[in-house]
């Protein structure tokens, strides 16, 4: 048995931890029951312990120099076990136990769409990765972004907490679940009307067995160049959503004081979810088994669907049970103070994320500094957190207005990390891999 097996079978292990940590966490928010409130951490503790084991293991097998966060597939891995490392930091120094939920959710989602990934093999580092620097650069930017959501995390509770409308909060998720969609659709589906999937055939292996593999091959420059397929009817299922989650904010934001449109309101949002459900069916399963393609063609568009998923479910629990995790929550002063701690404990790890990024940048393309989408949006992120920390200490911002900023940087930082990589073309491109 290889390093390479090793490592691979401990990260198909872990996720199952990380639903069993998610089901516990999950109940300890509307439950009293004290079998949550103590065994749901040490689930948490458990899978973050076999997810250590596997990067580990990855990083033996691929030496020193290659760094087990080198491609998307590898660094969305790595930035899963930064999420709940960052989660178990906090509730060991502050005992935040309530952001377990989306931590250990976030880190499920991300494991599984990973596991989905076409090729996990240690492949040869591209020249530009060829340095000392990438185990640097690459391991603050991902540290930095799990303090970010943690922060954000709490924050959302604050929210739940302070009393903040539950329709104001849907409109804006319908909003969110608009940007999510918007980015699993990718250019294609607002350019052509079309969503492209990967193109998949089957092969003989080593052994001699067919194996699924994506059909790739080197164009003129020498570069892999991937084929792709299009899902023709996808349009005519997407647009109606898109159209659901808008008309859903609107009505939310009308209904904030208008208690006769409050029910109307919530079914509005139900709609949106069931039809997001016939999304995933119809324009996610069902081609997979109508074409040639197979569910790991894509897997990072589907990121942007289970965020989208992620965030309806979210708040029809919350339709059902708000006044309840809002008993079960602590003070507001305890919630705010633990989204500060998060952005506290980032922001040093982003602004060094930046230094090591132009420096590796001198010595890769000559120049510390070229206005790179991804370079931007790192860049973007940074400034948010900063304004937060800069209105919080000298300002003296507290409460609902610095929740909304760290709100406001969790998508941000999402963006930064996945959706740079898959809509907007530029040096990091090589990441996409």
């Amino acid at each position: 048995m290889t390093y390479f097996s090793v490592s691979n079978a401990l990260f198909n292990v872990s996720p199952l931890f990380y639903f069993t940590a998610f089901v516990l966490y999950s109940g300890q928010l509307v439950s009293t029951r004290r079998l949550f409130s103590a065994v749901a951490p040490w689930a948490g503790r458990v899978a973050f312990l076999i997810h250590t084991a596997a990067l580990i293991v990855r990083w033996m097998h691929s030496g020193f120099y290659h760094p087990p966060w080198s491609n998307l597939y590898e660094s969305l891995v790595f930035f899963s076990w930064g999420v709940m490392g960052a989660h178990l930091l906090m509730e060991w120094r502050s005992g935040l136990r309530f952001t377990g939920a989306f931590a250990s959710g976030v880190v499920f989602a991300a494991m599984g769409i990973a596991s989905l990934h076409p090729n996990k093999e240690v492949e040869p580092l591209v020249p530009a990765l060829q340095s000392y620097w990438i185990l640097i650069h690459v391991f603050m930017a991902c540290i930095a972004y799990a303090f970010f959501l943690v922060s954000s995390f709490a924050s959302v509770l604050y929210l739940i907490k302070d009393k903040v409308k539950l329709e104001t909060m849907a409109a804006v998720a319908s909003l969110v679940c608009v940007l999510f969609l918007c980015i699993a659709a990718g250019k294609g589906f607002f350019t052509n009307s079309e969503i492209l999937f990967f193109k998949v055939t089957q092969m003989a292996g080593p052994d001699g067995k067919l194996q699924e593999v994506i059909m790739n091959f080197k164009g003129s420059d020498g570069k892999p160049v991937q084929q792709f397929v299009s899902v023709p009817f996808a349009p005519y299922i997407l647009w109606p959503l898109l159209g659901a989650y808008f008309s859903s904010a609107a009505l939310f934001w009308g209904s904030r004081k208008k208690k006769a449109l409050e029910k109307p309101g919530r079914y509005a949002f139900i709609t949106a979810f069931l039809l997001h459900l016939g999304l995933i069916m119809s324009v996610v399963l069902a081609p997979f088994y109508l074409t040639e393609m197979a569910l790991k063609s894509n897997p990072y568009r589907l990121a942007g669907f289970a965020m989208t998923f992620g965030i309806a479910a979210f708040f029809l629990m919350l339709f059902v049970s708000e006044k309840k995790l809002a008993s079960r929550l602590p003070a507001v002063e305890v919630l705010d103070r633990w989204s500060y701690q998060g952005v506290f404990l980032g922001i040093p790890f982003m602004t060094l994320n930046l230094i090591t990024g132009a420096v590796w940048a001198y010595y890769a393309w000559g120049r510390y500094w070229g206005w790179d989408p991804k370079e931007t949006w790192a860049l973007i992120t940074w400034f948010i957190y900063v304004i937060y920390l800069h209105m919080r200490v000298l300002g003296g911002w507290k409460g609902r207005k610095t929740a909304v900023i760290s709100i406001a940087g969790f998508f941000v930082v999402i963006f930064t990390y996945l959706g740079v990589n898959l809509v907007i073309s530029g040096l990091h491109s090589y990441a996409t891999g």
